[in-house]
């Protein structure tokens, strides 16, 4: 039960390339695993000459398990053992895992990041805030605004700010909260404002966050409804902006798992490119 607190404060991280890691790995659970065994192995030889009863013929250079208690040869086995898979588990498996990923399948290895000019501006599988600058932006009660320019994602509860990737998690609150309404209503009067719609067609992923907090995903319902803010925001046609939403409508995964879906993090992304 203590232990409940601090895992609701979320885990810390630190990014890093997938070589940094392995890197990492290997040092830490690889050479350590190999190097602490070996040592524990020669101390325990170490300490049984000095034990009485157990010192064997000095014509004997290596000591043999003849002269060794059951319980002494027990453990000198399985640090052999934790040595043997220490290399199977620690390096070798480790290498081929990651050598196979970056062969098959480096995008996904590599956290599936998405990029602008060469430089790594998030990830397709973590959704993100798209606002406007704060006016203040040392004011940490002050909300930013969304954006018009930018296809909005749908709320999220990571974080204060939200889509905190180190803060997932949703509000855990019921159906009947008053919170949880009111925060419905006030959502759906907001969306219906800034897309210039009717309140009842705004869809329920533009008024709800996800379980996680971090999906990047929002329904092709709510994207074709951003279509008219986005391209005039941008001096666009509706048309264009329209055809660029049907080319990143994901079907169900299988053709029967899930909804279709769009992906807000890449939509936006081929929206800078849209010139």
């Amino acid at each position: 039960m203590a232990l409940i607190p601090l895992s609701l404060r979320g885990v810390r991280y630190r990014p890093s390339s997938a070589a940094a890691l392995l890197s990492r790995n290997i040092w830490i659970y690889g050479l350590g695993g190999l190097v602490l065994p070996f040592i524990g192995i020669e101390l325990i030889d170490l300490a049984v000459q000095f034990i009485p009863g157990l010192r064997w013929p000095r014509q004997k250079a290596v000591m043999t398990s003849r002269f060794l208690p059951t319980v002494v040869r027990n453990h000198i086995a399985a640090l052999r053992m934790l040595l043997v898979f220490t290399v199977i588990t620690g390096i070798a498996h480790p290498l081929l895992v990651t050598g196979v990923a970056q062969a098959a399948f480096p995008d996904r290895a590599n956290g599936s990041q998405t990029r602008q000019n060469g430089k790594t501006v998030g990830s397709s599988l973590l959704g993100q805030n798209f606002n406007l600058p704060k006016k203040n932006p040392s004011d940490s009660k002050e909300a930013a605004n969304p954006d018009p320019k930018w296809f909005q994602p749908r709320p999220s509860s990571a974080g204060d700010t939200g889509y905190a990737p180190t803060s997932s998690n949703a509000s855990n609150l019921g159906p009947n909260n008053d919170d949880l309404v009111k925060s419905i209503k006030d959502r759906r009067a907001a969306a219906a404002t800034f897309d210039e719609v009717d309140p009842k067609d705004v869809p329920a992923d533009a008024i709800t966050a996800s379980g996680s907090g971090l999906d990047p995903d929002i329904s092709p319902a709510y994207a074709y409804e951003q279509v008219e803010r986005v391209a005039e925001a941008r001096g666009l046609s509706a048309a264009v902006v329209h055809r660029l939403v049907a080319g990143h409508v994901r079907d169900r995964a299988l053709g029967f798992l899930g909804e279709p879906r769009v992906n807000v993090v890449e939509l936006n992304l081929a929206l800078v490119r849209l010139r």
